[in-house]
């Protein structure tokens, strides 16, 4: 089995309801990397007053828990990316998935990065980055970033607009396929979802992760997935969370 790096955007407050329905969905999957909102994150409680997002790091012990933060194309306010990135390193996250990332970017943006990228690794934390395109610069991005995501639509050997054929471009190689993610917010069912994973695994991906909501809400179909991947028949429970995150 090679690694899954899930997508996890939907609600759920780790300390009100611990545990509730998507930690244990999450758990039971043991992704090697989460991408989730902690208490500091974009849409996490202090972004989103009033709101119930709250990963708590330290109760998925088994998986790499990335707090989620935009910088919209390098113009979201250097400062306060600063702030956010120092106080998600205080929730105990492993990282910052770091989304809306310009895939060639000028002289400015690159200075924008570089600082992100040395403020991450001074707080000892881990940065992907998203250009969410497979042609980039690879050069720059290999060496101001751990991970990199380079589509949003994988399809496996079926052929997505930026992998025709599955196989890694020449930017993916170059960047360092085992540090590349690939994933899929339109893989509509199971078994595209454990065939389109186990293609990007056998081209060399380092990760991959599939789902059916646009919105990166844990997939309907989330336990057929992850047992047909792991080969065998572990009960977990998320055919429960299911009922309540599946795509209207």
């Amino acid at each position: 089995m090679g690694n899954l790096c899930m997508f996890q955007y939907g609600t759920h407050d780790d300390v009100v309801n611990n545990p509730n329905l998507i930690m244990v969905a999450i758990q039971d999957s043991l992704p090697a990397i989460l991408v989730d909102n902690t208490y500091h994150s974009y849409w996490g409680q202090a972004g989103v007053p009033g709101g119930s997002n709250r990963c708590v790091p330290a109760d998925y012990p088994h998986s790499a828990v990335y707090g989620y933060l935009t910088s919209s194309y390098e113009t979201y306010n250097a400062t306060t990316l600063a702030a956010s990135i120092t106080a998600i390193a205080t929730d105990g996250a492993a990282g910052i998935f770091l989304d809306e990332i310009t895939d060639f970017p000028n002289s400015t943006q690159k200075t924008y990065l570089s600082t992100v990228y040395t403020q991450v690794h001074g707080l000892g934390l881990k940065l992907i980055v998203n250009p969410g395109v497979s042609t980039f610069d690879y050069a720059f991005f290999a060496a101001h970033s751990d991970y990199i995501l380079t589509d949003e639509g994988y399809a496996g050997t079926s052929g997505s607009t930026q992998h025709p054929t599955g196989a890694p471009t020449a930017s993916d190689t170059g960047y360092g396929l085992s540090k590349v993610i690939v994933a899929s917010d339109v893989c509509m069912t199971s078994g595209k979802a454990i065939t389109y994973t186990k293609a990007a695994w056998a081209f060399g991906f380092g990760y991959a992760w599939m789902t059916n909501s646009a919105l990166y809400i844990l997939p309907s179909y989330l336990d057929d997935y992850i047992d047909g991947l792991k080969g065998n028949a572990k009960n977990i429970h998320a055919s429960s969370v299911a009922n309540f995150y599946s795509p209207s």
